[in-house]
Order: C-alpha cells, then structure tokens, then sequence
C-alpha cells in the first residue's frame, strides 16, 4: 500500500498495481489494521477506508494542531505519531480517543518524545505492543499497548551501530521475528538490528541513493521482505 497525493494505491507482490483508493487529499501516513481496513493519515486526522476503496469512517482530529506523521495498528488499538504536539495518540478501532502516550515523566522518560523535524514513527509487535522512535534522543522506546513505558534501545554514534544527526532513525519497521528494521537521513542507509536491538548490519548505503534522498519509509511483509519508499 503506497499513498501519496492521488490516493492510496495497492500494489501486488509482482509490482503491478492492482487497483487505487481514492482520498479527498494528501495521504502522510498509512496502516492496514489486521481486519484489512486501511487507515490513512490526513494530515490533521484518520479517514478509514475498505479494499473496495469505499470511505468507512472520518474521525475527529485529537487536537487543533495535531500533524500526523505516522500510523500503527494493532488488533485493538491504533497508534497516531503526532510531531507537532510530540504525542502518540491512541485511539480503539472505532476511532475513540482513548489515550496519549509519550509525555515526560519523574522516571527513565524525563525529556519525552524530543520531536526536531517532521520525522516519527511507530510500529506495532504481535503481542500488542508498540515501537515508538525517539529521534531526537536517537532511541527506540518499548511501551505497553496502554502507553506504560517498558523499555528502549539505541544510542547517538557516528558508528555504523549508532544513529546521527539531530534526529534519527527516520523510520521503523518490524520484522516477523521481531528484529528491526531502520531507515536515517543525512547518512542515508538502512539497517538491520535483532529484537533485543543488537547491530546486525546495514543493507543498504548511501551509495545506493541519491545524497537528497529524505525519510525513506519502510514496510515489511509476511515472508520478511523488506519494502523501502524513496519519495525523492
């Protein structure tokens, strides 16, 4: 599923298109929930369209400036990256705001979410819960699917291990193993690390994109390939 400004287009294993879903505008995010309903990020607010491409449901935007940079799903829960308000909105799959998760507190999150550019992102696990990137602490945060922290890894280096730069990684995603997948800016590379967040290695370079290459998402599907979107 890629969306851009023309819609959200569904696209086979073997490349070609199989139909599009269209969108009353801009599409910035996007999730398929486990029921198959396809969630997409409208900048402000969630619009819930079938495979049909049939609009199901619009929910009403958590907060006045919210700006949506990301969506994960679970089988109970919807996770909404909002970078203006540095927040994760949790929401249950009939659209009711049921949460916020990220602020700071007197614990191992003093600083909350630190939110430099238009880059945050999440991922759901099987157990329900959510993977949720720091960038600007240059982390990788654990929290229960109630918003309770649990635990983070990941640190600031130059290092092929570490992440760089004002605020990385720019994108998350999870293996069916549960190792994860990473993408970063400014050194544009993509990396491999296994579920307890060991460096397993870089899988691809700076040398195979272009030196303006930003915010390359990424998808992984069932088999474990691992999809990226290169918007340049």
């Amino acid at each position: 599923f890629v969306a851009g400004r023309g819609g959200i287009e569904i696209i086979g294993t073997n490349g070609l298109s199989v139909s599009v879903i269209p969108v009353s505008g801009p599409v910035y995010c996007l999730a398929v929930a486990p029921d198959g309903s396809v969630l997409a990020g409208m900048k402000d607010h969630v619009e819930v369209f079938g495979r049909d491409g049939i609009r199901k449901a619009v929910w009403k935007s958590p907060d006045p400036k919210t700006d949506l940079t990301s969506i994960a799903a679970s089988s109970n829960a919807v996770f909404a990256c909002d970078y203006v308000n540095r927040a994760v909105w949790r929401f249950n799959l009939s659209g009711e705001l049921t949460g916020r998760i990220g602020d700071k507190d007197s614990g191992q999150r003093k600083k909350g979410f630190v939110v430099p550019s238009a880059f945050f992102d999440a991922a759901t696990a099987a157990d329900g819960t959510v993977w949720i990137v720091n960038p600007g602490e240059h982390l990788i945060e654990h929290f229960t699917a109630d918003g309770e922290f649990i635990s983070s890894w990941g640190k600031y280096s130059m290092e092929a291990d570490g992440f760089c730069g004002c605020c990385n990684p720019s994108n998350l995603a999870l293996m069916p193993d549960g190792s994860f997948v990473t993408s970063e800016k400014h050194i544009v590379r993509v990396k491999v690390y296994d579920r307890d967040g060991i460096f397993r290695g870089i899988i691809s370079g700076q040398e195979d994109w272009q030196k303006e290459a930003v915010g390359l998402d990424l998808a992984v599907d069932s088999s474990g390939r691992i999809v990226v979107l290169d918007p340049q």
